[in-house]
Order: C-alpha cells, then structure tokens, then sequence
C-alpha cells in the first residue's frame, strides 16, 4: 500500500503541475491522508459487516486489528470515494476533477496491491495445468493454480494505467477531455479486466 501511495502521489502531484487539478503540493499530502483513512476504514467496515458480523458484534475491539487481515476492495473504493468527496468540499474542488486524478494515481496501488495478494499467497485462482501453474503455501488442496494475482496485477496496475495515460493525452491534445472522462474510464475498465 505505501509504495502504491507514494507512486500515487507523484501522479497527482505532476498532474497538478500540469494545471490539470487545482492542487498545491500540501493538498496532496492532504489527499493522501484522506485516501488512506476512507480505504482502511471503508475497507474494514465491508469486510467486518459482510464476511465476519459475528465475530466482531463478539469482539469488537478486534476490528481495530488490521494486521490480522480482513480488508475489503469493495469497502477500499467506496471509503476512498467517500474521501474524495469530502476532501473536494472542504477545499471547493470539483470532485470529477479529484477523482480523474485519482482514476490516474490509482493504477499504482491497484497493481502493488496485486503483487502483496501474490506475495501473501492469497486470492489465487483456479486450479491449472498450465506450466505457469504454482503451488500456493496456503491452499488447503495444494493444487497448481493460476497466479491471479499476477493477472491483475498487469491488468489492472499496468495495462490500465497505460490506457488512461493514453486517453489523457489524446483527450488534451485533441480538446475533447472533459471532468469525469478518466473515472469513466477507470471504472469501465477495471470491470472489464
């Protein structure tokens, strides 16, 4: 997650740079810090109220222990979202033009946070009998399977990023870039990969 947000931060500092977002430097920090609090705290909530309610209704004080495990991309997105649209307010923002930039600076963390599912041998996929076939530590079946992880990772870290750099540029250049146009594209093409 660091690194993600680190190589995140950069985007969104040269974006701002660039006049794209009304940005100063201390306002990404600022942004940063709101991304971070809406993804663990979103991505917390999600998991603890739809894969474990019990547990934690038992154990309450056990939902403050995230290096347990038990985060949600669902609850991640939707807690960064929410972010977003308080930080935008609070700083007179447009929040399409805060979340075009964060649709850019996302791609990092997507593909980082693919690379800790792999090192972490969670979220594995189907068993395989492809060469590329791995054995992951932690299945109960010890089965060959595809390194899905590895598949999201380009797809959405690199493979996406690629694209919405892509569409940036000819959108400028062509004078057909609109707020929006890159969440759009985020959206639409994390649901395809």
């Amino acid at each position: 997650y660091v690194v993600g947000y680190v190589v995140g931060a950069r985007i969104a500092r040269r974006r701002a740079e660039r006049g794209l977002v009304c940005l100063t430097p201390d306002d990404v920090g600022t942004l940063v810090g709101y991304l971070m609090a809406g993804m663990l705290l979103g991505a917390r909530l999600m998991y603890a109220t739809v894969y474990e309610p019990g547990h934690y209704l038992g154990h309450p004080l056990e939902f403050l222990a995230i290096w347990h495990g038990g985060l949600s991309f669902h609850g991640a997105v939707i807690g960064m979202v929410a972010a977003t649209a308080i930080f935008a307010h609070r700083h007179h923002l447009a929040f399409l033009d805060v979340a075009d930039t964060l649709a850019l600076a996302g791609t990092p963390g997507l593909f980082f946070g693919r690379v800790g599912n792999f090192f972490n041998a969670e979220l594995y996929g189907r068993p395989t009998r492809l060469p590329w076939g791995m054995i992951f530590p932690t299945d109960p079946l010890r089965v060959p399977r595809h390194p899905s992880e590895l598949y999201e990772a380009i797809g959405e870290g690199l493979v996406l990023a690629a694209l919405l750099f892509w569409l940036e540029r000819r959108s400028l250049k062509h004078g057909w870039y609109r707020p929006g146009l890159l969440s759009a594209a985020f959206l639409i093409g994390y649901g395809v990969i």
